[in-house]
């Protein structure tokens, strides 16, 4: 029996698997990930190398000559641009299309790591970037009310925390404010006296400062971690750290410096709603629901703001869910409308409403169906797959008038 044979003998069966079908397709579309743009790897990185204290010239010929020379024999490289700055060194490498960089990205750290041995040995570890559409924050939340740029950082980067622990949420990076400092002032005069030269207390304060993993030990059936925590955590602990000797007495960190609080340099300055604060950059991770986890940023944000302490405040700066959702409403309903003209139009030239609902009957079907294959394929709905969906909707209907036409003509000349 065909298709169409088993359609017209068994109509009830074949209507509860289009409400079937339907069911599984609303099902899908609440399930699928809403985001604005589809996940695009770009067929780029990003390479920074900081270099404390150098010069653009002396990071070009020292960092970059080095570099570019291992980098430039990367299979499937299509180009690359550098640039040298104060501090540091930048390049972007550029791929050729259908390049994996997932694949690629090994032999990239393998080449820089060649080339970092040929540089000055204050050059830092470099920094890898993936250009991915997820680089893009997901939220901008600004801090501010504090009585200083301090307690702003301080506060953000406990919010920042915070944030990071929420499910789909890659980073929460804290920009601006100024954090606070140990600042140890050396006084030369006594330094001379007890015979103590400053390399000596740099090692003998880092070497008191430590904490980091010695293993692990088995005891009784139980795997115990040993870590070494030996960190300072007042500043009567630092200046009562002994840096010398002068006969038989102790020489205190105390005796020859000056131990107190300072601050970091700020490298941004934010004002909110004209109040100084910091902003903090959320980034959600790959194939995240932009929708769904705003949702949850802002139920996350509204608990953060009982907790702040006193006339400091939270402000959402930027959403990109707001976005997402007003240029997916849009599209949706040029979808839509575009669905309804076409039914309309159809109803005129076909004169009859049950002729017009056979044919509109296919494109709320064909949507359901698609969204089913949508989940199945990982895609996610964003503006292109509406795009799609809009541009479907048209070659549906040209297709069911032609079966529909097919079917009139068959039953006009008496044909099975």
């Amino acid at each position: 029996m065909s298709l169409s044979g088993f359609s017209i003998k068994r109509p009830y069966v074949v209507f509860a698997l289009l409400v079937g079908v339907m069911l599984f397709g609303a099902i899908s579309l609440s399930r699928l990930p809403v985001d604005l743009l589809p996940d695009v790897n770009l067929p780029s990185m990003i390479v920074m190398i900081p270099y404390p204290g150098a010069g653009p010239e002396e990071v070009e010929k020292s960092v970059l000559d080095p570099v570019e020379r291992w980098l430039g024999t990367i299979s499937g490289l299509d180009g690359i641009e550098s640039h040298a700055s104060d501090n540091l060194a930048f390049i972007q490498l550029t791929f050729e299309l259908g390049v994996n960089l997932d694949n690629i990205s090994p032999e990239v750290r393998d080449r820089l790591d060649m080339a970092i041995a040929e540089t000055p040995t204050d050059v830092g570890d470099p920094f890898l970037i993936e250009l991915d559409a997820s680089l893009l924050p997901q939220m901008m939340i600004g801090v501010s009310g504090g009585k200083d740029a301090i307690q702003n950082r301080e506060v953000a980067s406990d919010i920042g925390r915070r944030l990071q622990r929420v499910r789909n949420v890659a980073a929460a990076d804290v920009i601006g404010g100024e954090e606070r400092e140990v600042l140890i002032s050396l006084d030369r005069r006594k330094l001379t006296t007890y015979a103590i030269h400053p390399t000596q207390i740099e090692g003998v304060i880092a070497a008191h400062n430590l904490n980091y993993p010695l293993g692990n030990i088995t005891e009784q059936g139980r795997e115990l971690d040993l870590r070494l925590v030996a960190e300072y955590e007042s500043l009567e602990e630092i200046e009562h750290t002994i840096v010398g000797q002068k006969g038989d007495m102790p020489v205190y960190l105390s005796d020859v410096a000056t131990v107190g609080w300072s601050k970091t340099e700020s490298n941004a300055a934010f004002t909110i709603n004209g109040v100084p604060g910091v902003s903090i950059m959320v980034q959600k991770t790959s194939g995240a629901n932009t929708i769904q986890l705003s949702r949850v940023l802002q139920q996350e944000i509204e608990e953060i703001r009982d907790d702040l302490p006193y006339g400091m405040e939270v402000t959402i700066l930027h959403d990109s869910a707001r976005f997402v959702k007003s240029s997916l409403k849009s599209t949706f309903w040029n979808l839509l409308v575009g669905a309804v003209l076409a039914a309309f139009v159809l109803f005129l030239f076909l004169g009859r409403f049950r002729r017009t609902a056979f044919v509109g009957a296919a494109i709320p079907l064909s949507v359901f169906i698609a969204l089913i294959g949508v989940e199945l394929a990982g895609f996610k709905i964003d503006i292109l797959s509406l795009a799609g969906f809009t541009v479907a909707i048209g070659m549906v209907v040209d297709a069911s008038i032609v079966v529909f036409e097919a079917i009139h003509r068959h039953n006009t000349l008496g044909l099975p």
